[in-house]
C-alpha cells in the first residue's frame, strides 16, 4: 500500500476525525469519573510518561512538587490572558482557592486521564500524517489543503488548550472551550475530507437546503448551552450547592437550563418533521435513513438528559449524553457538506 496515495491521504484524514469525535467521548468519561485530575501535571502523569501504580513510587512532597508547577503555568496563563485584555478573567483564575490545593494521588483516575492523553497523542499522529500527505495536492487543492492545515492547528492548540485545562483545576469556561475547539477542529476535518456521495443530487431542493442548515445551527446552538450548562453544575459542586436533599438544584442552573431544554424539544420535533419530509420524496434512498437517525439519536439523548437530572449525573447518562449529541452534530455536518460543498463544484 502506498502511505502517500490519495487514498492514504483520506483514510488518514478519516482515521482523525473519527479519533477526535472518540476523544470527546472519551473526555466524558474522563469528566464523569472525576479523573481530569488524575495526572496533575501535563504531558506527563506524575513527572513519569507511564503513571505510577503506587503512590510509594511517588517523593514523599509530591503534592507540594505538583502544585508549585501548576502555579507556574496558571501564573504564565493569567499573564497572557492580560495581555489581551481579559483582565477579569485573569484576576478569577489566579483568585480561585482551589487552584492552590494539592491533588492526591489516585491510581485509577491517573489510568483514566493517562489513557485520555494517550489518545489523543495517538491522534495527534493521524493529523500529522494527514497533514503531511497533502502537501503533494498543494498545487492542485490549495483551499483543501489549507483546511487540513487548519483542523490540525486547531487539533494541537486543543491539547494546549487541555494543558491549560488541567492547570486550572478543570475551570468551567476553559473546559466549555475545550468541548467547543474539538467540534471545531471535525467541521475543518469534515470539509477537507468529504468526497462527493451519490445521495448529494437529492438534496438539491433549496427547502432542503435551509431547513438542513438550520438545524445545524440549532444543533451547534445546544452544544453551546449544553457545554454552558456543564460549567455552570461545575460550578455549583464546587459550592456544594448542586443538590438539595435528593433533589438536583434546577433553580440555580437558571436560565441555561431552559434554553437548553426547550431548544432539545424543539430540535426533536424539527428533525421528525424533516425527516417526514424526505421520506416523502425519497423513501427508497440511503439518503433518508441518515435522517432518520438523527431523531432516534437525540430521542436517545434526552433521555440520558432526563437521566442525568433526576439520577445525580451517573457517570453512563453523562457519557452516553456527550456521545449522541456527537453523532448528532456528526450526521448533520455530513449531509450539510454534502449540500453545499458538492453545488461549490
Amino acid at each position: 500500500m502506498n502511505l502517500f496515495s490519495a487514498k492514504a491521504n483520506r483514510n488518514y484524514g478519516i482515521l482523525t476525525i473519527l479519533s477526535v469525535f472518540f476523544l470527546i467521548l472519551l473526555g466524558g468519561f474522563v469528566r464523569s469519573t472525576g479523573s481530569g485530575m488524575g495526572c496533575p501535571d501535563w504531558p506527563k502523569c506524575f513527572g513519569n510518561y507511564v503513571p505510577p501504580s503506587n503512590q510509594s513510587e511517588l517523593p514523599v512532597n509530591y503534592r507540594d512538587i505538583y502544585l508549585a508547577k501548576r502555579i507556574q503555568k496558571v501564573e504564565r496563563f493569567s499573564a497572557l490572558l492580560e495581555k489581551l485584555g481579559m483582565h477579569e478573567k485573569a484576576k478569577t483564575i489566579k483568585n480561585d482557592p482551589e487552584l492552590y490545593m494539592p491533588e492526591s494521588f489516585n491510581p485509577l483516575k491517573a489510568k483514566i486521564e493517562w489513557i485520555n492523553r494517550l489518545f489523543g497523542a495517538l491522534t495527534g499522529l493521524f493529523a500529522l500524517a494527514y497533514m503531511i500527505t497533502s502537501f503533494k495536492f498543494f498545487s492542485k487543492q490549495k483551499s483543501r489543503f489549507w483546511l487540513v492545515v487548519s483542523g490540525v492547528v486547531m487539533i494541537i492548540f486543543n491539547g494546549w488548550l487541555g494543558s491549560i485545562v488541567v492547570a486550572t483545576n478543570l475551570l468551567p469556561g476553559l473546559v466549555s472551550l475545550h468541548y467547543l475547539a474539538a467540534y471545531l477542529a471535525i467541521i475543518l476535518l469534515m470539509l477537507a475530507v468529504y468526497k462527493t456521495d451519490d445521495f448529494s443530487k437529492y438534496l438539491s431542493v433549496a427547502s432542503t437546503k435551509l431547513s438542513l442548515l438550520f438545524l445545524t445551527v440549532l444543533t451547534m446552538l445546544q452544544l453551546y448551552f449544553g457545554t454552558t450548562l456543564r460549567a455552570k453544575t461545575d460550578g455549583l459542586i464546587r459550592k456544594a450547592d448542586l443538590y438539595h436533599g435528593t433533589k438536583t438544584n434546577i433553580e440555580g442552573l437558571q436560565p441555561v437550563f431552559n434554553y437548553h431544554w426547550f431548544l432539545a424539544i424543539a430540535i426533536i420535533i424539527a428533525n421528525i418533521a424533516l425527516a417526514v419530509y424526505i421520506y416523502s420524496k425519497h423513501p427508497a434512498k440511503s439518503v433518508f435513513r441518515l435522517f432518520a437517525l438523527i431523531p432516534i439519536v437525540l430521542a436517545f439523548q434526552y433521555i440520558t438528559g432526563v437521566l442525568n437530572i433526576n439520577l445525580h449525573f451517573p457517570s453512563f447518562s453523562q457519557v452516553s449524553h456527550i456521545f449522541f449529541g456527537s453523532v448528532v452534530f456528526g450526521i448533520q455536518m455530513y449531509l450539510c457538506i454534502a449540500l453545499f460543498k458538492t453545488q461549490m463544484r
